[in-house]
């Protein structure tokens, strides 16, 4: 038996306004970050956003003193982190927002030209901290650290080195499609009805894995598309019950 510790960081936020600052904060152990909270303005009108552990440890990881720049507590029912997303408005914000399997909610908005976000999708892993850095154009830098726990294989295991659906399977909710992603990129799911008519899309950035994903479909015939790059896969499945 074998065990793989594999852990994963991606960009989520930049920003070149001296105003603005992110920490690096990575709990000890195997733990995931549950929640995040906000703390401030403290005596300099800085505002925090602080991570929080299942094993109880915290930090801040992000301030900000810009009146532009807003943060919010994102405290879910359950679990830990899966993620975030990268929004934007009409009125010029763009948003920040984490989520877990049960629960989204904003972390961070800000109107100011020179700060970025980026979506990232975890799953099936957790955010397990955050690590700050600089890049070459003068940018702070925040990334999400996962941690994809032991994945443990006997010697019979298959290693992952093609793009291929796995399994669709019938629940009460729709289908969990299972499929395996060889290489980092950008995956698109897409789901149609035998006329060629797209009812479903998901588009993510993906590394290396096995991923399980549920799409919510009335009883019918169906059409799955999984994309990765030039690599194409598609499978015709049936949908059973209601």
């Amino acid at each position: 038996m074998v065990g793989l510790h594999l852990v994963i960081a991606f960009d989520i936020f930049k920003t070149k306004w001296v105003g603005m600052g992110v920490q690096s904060f990575i709990p000890t152990g195997s733990a995931c970050i549950t929640q995040i909270l906000t703390s401030g303005p403290d005596s300099l009108g800085y505002v925090y956003l602080i991570g929080v552990a299942s094993n109880s440890e915290t930090q801040a990881f992000f301030r900000t003193r810009w009146k532009g720049t807003f943060v919010q507590s994102f405290s879910p029912t359950s679990g830990c982190l899966r993620g975030f997303l990268a929004e934007s408005d009409t009125l010029g914000y763009i948003y920040l927002k984490a989520f877990t399997d049960s629960d989204t909610g904003y972390i961070l908005k800000s109107a100011y030209v020179g700060t970025y976000v980026q979506s990232f999708d975890a799953s099936p892993c957790y955010i397990r901290g955050f690590s700050a850095k600089s890049d070459t154009g003068g940018f702070a830098v925040l990334s999400a650290d996962t941690i994809c726990g032991i994945v443990s294989y006997s010697e019979d295991f298959t290693p992952i080195n093609s793009l291929k659906i796995l399994s669709i399977n019938n629940d009460r909710r729709g289908v969990l499609i299972k499929y395996t992603v060889p290489r980092y990129g950008r995956v698109v799911l897409s789901i149609y009805t035998p006329s060629g008519r797209k009812i479903y899309q998901r588009v993510s950035t993906r590394h290396v894995g096995i991923y399980r994903e549920r799409v919510e479909l009335p009883s019918g015939v169906y059409i799955i598309s999984l994309k990765e790059g030039k690599d194409k896969v598609i499978q015709k499945f049936v949908r059973l019950g209601k």
